[in-house]
C-alpha cells in the first residue's frame, strides 16, 4: 500500500500539453507557482500532427524550465488522435466516438503497434532532452495490445481513469479523479454535479487527482471551479507529482 501522510495527497495533472494548448494553462501555472505546487505535464509529442517538438523550441524550453522547477513530464501520445478503423462493435463505438470524439490514440492498437508508438514518442522526447517515467493514454483508453506492450518499455507506471498502475507487474492503486466533460452545456452541468459529489464522497480517501484539460479553461465557470477546488485542497493535502507518488509505493 501507499504510505501517505495523514492528511492525504493531491496530484495536479495537466492533460494534452502541446504547443497548441500551452497558452491556455498560463493562468493556472501561475497559480501553481505561487502556491509551490508541482504538477504532472501530459505531453503529446506531435499533437494532431501539427508539428513535432523540434519545430517548437520555445515550448521545449518551457518544458525544461517546468521540469527544473519540479514538474514531471509524462508521455501522453504522439498524435492523441484515434486513427484506427472502428469496426462493428457497439462497445467500441461508445468508447471511441461517444465517450471521446476520435481522441483515444491507444484504444485499438495491437501490441506491436503500441510498442512502436510509445517507443517512437519516448524517442521524440529524448531528441529534445526530455524523459518520461509514466504513460497516460489519451482518454485513458488502452487496448489489450497496449497493455501487453507497456511492460516491455522503460516505464514505471501507467494511469487509468480512477487508478494508477505500477509497471511492469500492473499492480493497481485506486484514486479519486476529478475530471470535466465540456463539449456541451449538459455535459458541463452534469460534470459539476458529479465532481462535487465525488469530491465530497472521497474527502477522506488518501489520494485525490485533478485531471485538468485545456478545453476546461475556455469556460470561465469551469476554470473558477478548478481554481477554487485547488485552493481548498492544497491546504488539506500534500501535493505530489504522479512519479513522486509512485516512488512511495512499496
Amino acid at each position: 500500500m501507499i504510505s501517505n501522510p495523514s492528511r492525504g495527497t493531491l496530484m495536479v495533472v495537466l492533460h494534452d500539453v502541446a504547443p497548441q494548448t500551452w497558452g491556455r494553462y498560463r493562468v493556472l501555472l501561475e497559480t501553481l507557482d505561487r502556491s509551490g505546487i508541482p504538477c504532472s505535464l501530459l505531453v503529446v509529442t506531435d499533437y494532431h500532427g501539427q508539428g513535432g517538438l523540434p519545430a517548437h523550441p520555445e515550448f521545449v524550453a518551457a518544458l525544461r524550465l517546468r521540469r527544473e522547477r519540479g514538474d514531471e513530464i509524462v508521455f501522453h501520445g504522439v498524435w492523441h488522435q484515434d486513427k484506427e478503423p472502428l469496426g462493428l462493435s457497439p462497445r467500441q463505438w461508445i468508447l471511441r466516438r461517444l465517450y471521446t470524439a476520435r481522441e483515444g490514440e491507444f484504444a485499438a492498437l495491437s501490441a506491436p503497434r503500441a510498442l512502436g508508438r510509445v517507443a517512437h514518442g519516448l524517442q521524440q522526447l529524448a531528441d529534445v532532452g526530455l524523459t518520461a517515467q509514466g504513460f497516460v493514454a489519451p482518454a485513458w483508453l488502452m487496448s489489450r495490445g497496449t497493455r501487453q506492450a507497456l511492460p516491455m518499455l522503460p516505464m514505471r507506471y501507467a494511469a487509468g481513469r480512477r487508478c494508477l498502475y505500477r509497471l511492469p507487474d500492473w499492480q493497481v492503486q485506486p484514486q479519486v479523479s476529478l475530471v470535466w466533460s465540456v463539449r456541451s452545456r449538459t455535459r458541463r452541468v452534469l460534470s459539476r454535479v458529479r465532481n462535487d459529489w465525488v469530491l465530497w464522497r472521497g474527502r477522506k480517501r488518501p489520494s485525490v487527482r485533478l485531471d485538468i484539460h485545456p478545453a476546461d479553461l475556455e469556460y470561465p465557470a469551469v476554470a473558477r471551479w478548478w481554481l477554487r477546488t485547488l485552493e481548498r485542497l492544497v491546504h488539506e493535502r500534500e501535493s505530489l507529482t504522479k512519479a513522486a507518488w509512485v516512488a512511495r509505493w512499496s
